[in-house]
């Protein structure tokens, strides 16, 4: 039986807890989950409910997104024109700042359009990128915290967030080899 989180705090703290476990498995030749993986996967769900942890600042995704900047956020595409992408879509009341925007390809952002991020690389069958998926997690937080949504039961969520909850994975699966 997998974990199911009743409200949108134990959601977003599982599964950025278990992205991760996922950045850890992914580092392993070849890539698979280990025991090291569930351990740091319980340790910061655990830490992040008890509020005894933190998520990293977005400071760091901020300074990888420089880093990358010749390079689609998304794809990995390079040198290739790139456009500023609201990951949470500027329609569904996605802001205009810097945690928000990314660089991405033009085949990337037009592809994606409005959807949302995990929405979009499950149809589009694309791998997710750990740096996107830990700047949406820590922005969906953010977002929900701003505005005391965290302990709001999964069933009563405002329908009109930015992102879509439902989408929010629950796991990570490993790319396939």
């Amino acid at each position: 039986m997998s974990f199911q989180p009743k409200n949108i705090r134990e959601l977003l703290n599982w599964s950025y807890a278990n992205l991760a476990a996922y950045q850890i498995a992914l580092k392993q030749t070849p890539p698979h989950y280990t025991k090291a993986c569930w351990m740091t996967r319980s340790r910061i769900y655990k830490g992040l409910q008890a509020g005894e942890m933190k998520r990293a600042s977005i400071y760091r995704n901020e300074r990888e997104k420089l880093t990358h900047k010749d390079e689609c956020a998304y794809c990995g595409g390079k040198n290739v024109p790139l456009t500023l992408d609201h990951l949470f879509a500027k329609s569904k009341k996605g802001s205009d700042s810097g945690d928000n925007l990314v660089y991405c390809c033009q085949a990337c952002n037009s592809s994606k359009g409005k959807k949302d991020y995990f929405e979009w690389v499950e149809v589009a069958d694309m791998p997710i990128s750990t740096s996107i998926a830990e700047r949406y997690l820590k922005n969906a937080y953010n977002y929900c915290e701003q505005r005391g949504l965290l302990d709001t039961d999964l069933d009563k969520a405002p329908a009109d967030l930015p992102f879509l909850l439902t989408a929010i994975p629950l796991q990570y699966s490993l790319p396939r080899l």
